[in-house]
């Protein structure tokens, strides 16, 4: 049930996971573009059900969004990725888009992640779309100066001593992208998009790649992105494969 105190638009203090608060938003007929961030999260999730560690000062944003041309739908978390990158850019930090939703340092550690859902409701169908974003912390385990936007803009910064880059930061500027970037997508389609993503591609045209895909382990070359935003990979005799988010799990081989 939803809660009346629930608003768009507004960072509240804790939640269990924003994407859940965007549904509800979505539910009641929160408009295109509408948002919910949280500063910490209890159950922050990703793709597949995989736990998002959500420390207090990196950003959980979640957005409803309804593009018209449902049959670009799949390119959002592409344009979300593309949008987050364009957003951090001007503050020393460079990100590569891991196919299909992940955000990565030049140097490879994973930065952020996004998720996207498709849900059906009275007030029509939407897409929520979390994104999370490590600012200054990074989990447990992985490397600190190569996993968070602070320590990303410090190594890149000609003096030590940069300030923290915090979700305050960015929230705004990342959304104010992402919202050009989605109309840039219903009036021209995916080809600014794709050329965006293939400019800051983790796995650019020619990589080597592995995946599994039911309990099978395959190898190929990264070909190009499809029309729908699918990976293309030449399996050499075997011809082109189209990898879909939903059924495989990529890696550089």
């Amino acid at each position: 049930m939803s809660r009346p105190e629930l608003a768009a638009n507004q960072v509240i203090a804790r939640c269990r996971s924003t994407n859940d608060l965007a549904r509800e938003l979505g539910e009641m007929g929160a408009p295109h573009g509408s948002w919910i961030s949280a500063r910490a999260q209890d159950s922050g999730r990703g793709r597949m059900g995989r736990a998002w560690t959500s420390r207090e000062g990196n950003l959980f944003i979640s957005w409803v969004l309804r593009p018209a041309d449902k049959s670009r739908w799949t390119w959002v978390p592409l344009t979300i990725a593309v949008a987050v990158a364009r957003a951090v850019r001007p503050r020393g930090v460079e990100l590569r888009v891991k196919w299909p939703n992940d955000l990565w340092s030049v140097t490879g550690a994973k930065v952020g992640g996004i998720l996207c859902e498709a849900v059906g409701a009275s007030h029509g169908s939407f897409i929520v779309a979390g994104l999370g974003l490590n600012c200054v912390h990074a989990p447990e385990g992985l490397d600190q100066a190569t996993s968070c936007l602070t320590e990303l803009a410090g190594a890149s910064a000609s003096t030590p001593g940069t300030s923290p880059i915090t979700a305050d930061d960015v929230r705004a500027d990342i959304h104010r992208e992402l919202l050009q970037l989605l109309q840039k997508l219903e009036t021209e389609g995916p080809a600014p998009i794709r050329a965006e993503y293939e400019a800051m591609a983790a796995f650019p045209r020619g990589t080597s790649v592995t995946w599994t895909s039911a309990g099978t382990e395959h190898s190929g070359v990264v070909d190009r992105l499809g029309d729908t935003g699918e990976l293309l990979v030449d399996e050499g005799d075997c011809g082109l494969t189209r990898l879909y988010a939903e059924d495989v799990k990529i890696r550089k081989g």
